[in-house]
């Protein structure tokens, strides 16, 4: 994928997210996902990405290569 990230279009935008149905477990329960299945995405508080909240473990199908080629992040604030 030869394309610069300026001439890529969004395309889906999340407003008012809340996360219904999430469990908070303790740090020895199992992770629901294999490790294998999951990709690392940062949380950014708005699309400068010069301010990372945290990162959070989201499950991928497997194809963790693409989605960090893609960049994959979630943003807080909406410019």
């Amino acid at each position: 994928m030869k394309t610069s990230i300026d001439s890529l279009k969004l395309a889906v935008s999340w407003k008012g997210s809340q996360v219904p149905g999430a469990k908070f477990t303790v740090k020895d329960t199992a992770d629901p996902y294999p490790e294998s299945e999951c990709i690392s995405v940062p949380i950014y508080y708005n699309a400068d990405r010069d301010k990372t909240v945290t990162c959070f473990n989201m499950p991928c199908g497997g194809n963790q290569s693409r989605w960090t080629q893609c960049g994959a992040a979630l943003f807080l604030k909406s410019q």
